[in-house]
């Protein structure tokens, strides 16, 4: 996105304005912070979907909306 853009900064403001550091525990687990839980819909079990450089926590119901999307030939 062109940050010169007033639409793509405002864009960039909202993503990134949920961001949170997390630590691992011992064995490399995170701890998903309980307000980005309730905004994803994350009540217990996720999907992780690889996307290139990282990757996207999602609600299994909300993923399986999403991946029918890509599958969609049209």
């Amino acid at each position: 996105m062109n940050i010169i853009d007033p639409a793509a900064r405002s864009l960039s403001r909202l993503f990134f304005s949920y961001a949170q550091k997390l630590d691992t525990d011992k064995v490399g687990r995170i701890l998903i912070p309980p307000f980005l839980r309730q905004k994803a819909g994350i009540e217990s079990n996720v999907v992780v979907a690889g996307v290139g450089d990282y990757f996207e926590i999602w609600e299994p119901s909300l993923w399986a909306r999403q991946d029918a999307l890509l599958k969609d030939p049209e």
